[in-house]
């Protein structure tokens, strides 16, 4: 019997630690055009970025990640689904050129957008019981499908016609 209150002790307090845990905050970034080494904390000693390396260093990071295109548009499309570029049918950047312009490589049909039937992170974010922003340029799709069908509640980025600097909240 002594065994048996001893565990349920135990199992108590672990059920009230694993109740009043915090989920972890989670910021992802994907920057358009930055070298493997632009930054501190990768070894530049030509640009100071003192926030992001101390960001960097306090942080998880994930150093061996390989971009799957070599556009933009398909990148960040990839990463928010998971999928392929090629399965998502956004094999180039959105704005570049027309899918007939490549008919004679066999690709399929490029689509002008992330189709709101694609499942995103801020989707899954979002069932988790996280708040979730889009902030700065998605550039895969523009307000064609709003980002707040892909699971983002709170976007601020790039919008065409914005105006200087581009930047206003959808």
């Amino acid at each position: 019997m002594n065994r048996l209150i001893q565990l349920s002790i135990v199992f108590g307090l672990l059920c009230s630690v694993a109740l009043g845990e915090q989920k972890p905050n989670i910021l992802v970034f994907l920057v358009d055009d930055l070298g493997c080494g632009d930054l501190g904390v990768t070894g530049s000693t030509f640009a100071e970025t003192p926030h992001l390396d101390q960001f960097a260093e306090e942080a998880t990071r994930f150093t061996d990640a390989y971009a799957p295109a070599a556009h933009c548009s398909p990148s960040r499309a990839a990463m928010m689904t998971g999928q392929y570029p090629a399965r998502l049918h956004i094999t180039t950047w959105i704005g570049g050129k027309k899918a007939t312009e490549y008919k004679g490589l066999g690709l399929p049909k490029q689509k002008r957008y992330l189709a709101e039937s694609a499942y995103t992170m801020g989707e899954d974010f979002q069932a988790q019981g996280y708040t979730t922003a889009n902030i700065g340029k998605w550039h895969a799709g523009g307000n064609i499908v709003p980002l707040q069908k892909h699971g983002f509640e709170h976007v601020i980025g790039y919008a065409p016609g914005a105006g200087p600097g581009g930047v206003q909240a959808w």
